[in-house]
């Protein structure tokens, strides 16, 4: 039914609303719609519809209690309110305000522009917005809010699950608990957030704020612009990080943390291995447990730490710390400048130290330890035997097991020892102590400056008094001679203990007590070789004599024709004695046979004679 009402106006106030209506004048004082109020012209009213206001034309209201202004409107909810064009509003206690709204849920509001507000409690507030579900709001342009509590505010966002939430532009908010703020964000995990400009969170509890950021597993998060957090609980956080193992790190710029739990901060850093950690510029920790921290380190062998500016640990467990370190063995350190520790064990501490050997040590300046479990300490040295120690500066340990200790000294025989200052141990168990001490010959000690011990192990056969049974069984002389001076340079030895075996030293308090005690034996002595010198002198005259003989017996001339004899006779002197002999000889017809007989004698009286035959053919 339409009525018409008058130009008559008053003041009305409805719901907070306040407005100038026309008083409404009945035309049909007996009508059903006595109770409902019409201003304007050619409005509709459903019957039984009481308590309502209506103000404008082509309107249409059903619902009691209810208030119309504007043109074509539809109110069929119970208190609820229209206001503008061509708005319908369905649900009860609610309003729609501005043109074509749709409100269809109890309590709703739909303002502005060809929005719809359909769920219980909704808002769409704006153009061209919807809100369909129980609690839900859109609020600006072209927003969807689609299920119970979904906030969408902004310009074509869309809050699709339970208490998601959509605020900006082009964002998607679609599980539940879910936030995507800003511009052209995505937040696709349950309780997930997007915040800033084309972020995606796509896990459970992930988050993704900044710009193009994207965490894609169960609470990942990526802030900053471009950075990826890809499996369970990593981080990925300033620019072009990736954060790709479970429970990952990547902070900085271009960053990869790909193993589990690893950790890479700083720019351009990789973390590869389980547990791993890369910090600094280009640094790299590819195996698991792995620490590289500074710029380009690398940790390359596993539990291995690199610390500094292009530090290098490639060993497993092996430390490099400092700057242009290397420690490529096993469980090897490098620790300071510049240092190598390369085989499995080994050590360089300090500035430009090698310690190649295995389980050998170089700490200091320059040094260098290439013999298995040999040491350089200090400066400059080089320890290159078997378990060898060169410690000081520019020392050389060559020999095994040898050390050369203090400045420029050389321990090149093995078990050798060179102590002091350029000092010489060149043989097997030698030893030089001093300043330019020398020792040349196996086991040979030679103690002070200026020291040599060059003489060969002495044999049984030079040795004063051999044949004494004592001194014979002290003869052990095989470990070499101990010198405390030179040819040229002598030295003393002071404070020396009274020796108490064969082989101690004795000192000049017990050589004086000898030579008290030998004295008288001596004056003895003397006597008998007095006695002694005149029998050798009685003994001399006899040989003497002899050898005249000798002579006088050689110059006897035997036959020589067959069939004759011979006579010769002959004399000999020496040192004052004579002799003298004769022979006879003859030799048969045929020449076959000759015989002698001989007859000497010399001037101390001795007698003497012989006979041959001798057989020719």
């Amino acid at each position: 039914m339409k009525t018409k009402s008058s130009n008559s106006k008053k003041s009305v106030k409805f719901g907070g609303l306040t407005f100038l209506a026309s008083t409404l004048l009945v035309l049909n004082a007996q009508s059903s719609f006595a109770a409902v109020q019409v201003f304007g012209n050619s409005n509709t009213l459903i019957p039984g519809t009481t308590g309502a206001v209506v103000g404008g034309h082509f309107n249409k209201i059903g619902g009691k209690y209810s208030l119309i202004f504007g043109e074509y409107n539809d109110v069929q909810g119970m208190g609820s309110i229209a206001t503008g064009l061509n708005n319908n509003v369905t649900g009860d206690n609610s309003i729609g305000y501005g043109n074509l709204n749709i409100v269809e849920g109890k309590y709703a509001r739909a303002i502005g522009m060809n929005n719809s507000a359909s769920g219980n409690y909704s808002n769409a507030y704006g153009a061209d917005n919807l809100a369909s579900a129980e609690n839900s709001s859109a609020f600006g342009i072209n927003n969807h809010a689609t299920d119970i509590g979904a906030q969408a505010v902004g310009s074509e966002n869309y809050a699709t699950a339970n208490l998601a939430s959509a605020i900006g532009s082009f964002n998607v908010a679609e599980a539940a608990n879910s936030s995507a703020f800003g511009s052209s964000n995505k937040a696709s995990g349950g309780q997930s957030t997007a915040i800033g400009n084309h972020n995606e969170a796509y896990g459970n509890g992930s988050s993704a704020i900044g710009t193009e950021n994207k965490a894609s597993n169960d609470d990942a998060t990526a802030i900053g612009g471009h950075n990826e957090a890809a499996d369970e609980y990593s981080t990925a956080v300033g620019y072009f990080n990736k954060a790709q193992g479970q429970w990952s790190s990547a902070l900085g710029s271009a960053n990869s943390a790909i193993g589990f739990a690893s950790s890479a901060l700083g720019h351009s850093s990789s973390a590869l291995g389980q547990q791993s950690t890369a910090v600094g510029y280009k640094s790299i920790a590819t195996t698991d447990g792995s620490t590289a921290i500074g710029s380009e380190s690398e940790a390359i062998g596993e539990s291995s730490l690199a610390i500094g500016n292009k530090s290098i640990a490639y060993g497993d467990e092996s430390s490099a710390v400092g700057f242009k370190n290397e420690a490529s063995g096993y469980h090897s350190t490098a620790f300071g400048h510049n240092n190598i520790a390369n085989t499995n064990s080994t050590t360089a501490v300090g500035v430009d130290n090698k310690a190649s050997g295995a389980q050998a040590s170089a700490l200091g300046y320059q040094n260098n330890a290439s013999g298995l479990m040999s040491t350089a300490l200090g400066g400059a040295n080089i320890a290159s035997g078997f378990a060898s120690s060169a410690q000081g500066y520019s020392n050389s340990a060559e020999g095994q097991q040898s050390n050369a200790i203090g400045y420029q000294n050389t321990a090149s025989g093995d078990y050798s020892t060179a102590l002091g200052s350029e000092s010489e141990a060149t043989e097997e168990g030698a030893l030089a102590a001093g300043n330019q001490a020398k020792s040349t010959v196996a086991n040979g000690v030679a103690l002070g400056s200026f020291s040599e011990a060059d003489r060969e192990v002495a044999s049984a056969d030079d040795v004063y008094m051999k044949e004494s049974k004592e001194v014979k069984a002290s003869i052990m002389g095989d470990l070499g001679a101990v010198s405390v001076g030179n040819a040229t340079a002598t030295r003393q030895i002071i404070n020396l203990a009274a020796g108490t075996k064969d082989t101690d030293a004795v000192n000049i308090a017990q050589l004086k007590a000898l030579s008290n005690k030998t004295d008288s034996r001596f004056e003895k002595m003397d006597q008998r070789f007095e006695k002694m010198d005149q029998r050798i002198n009685k003994l001399d005259k006899h040989t003497q004599a002899v050898a005249a003989e000798a002579m006088a017996t050689a110059s006897l001339v035997p036959s020589t024709t067959a069939g004759k004899g011979n006579l010769s006779l002959g004399v000999g002197t020496q040192y004052g004695e004579t002799g003298y002999a004769i022979g006879v000889s003859y030799r048969t017809a045929k020449g076959g046979m000759t015989y002698n007989l001989i007859g000497a004698g010399n001037s101390q009286g001795r007698f003497g004679a012989g006979a041959s035959v001798n057989f020719h053919w």
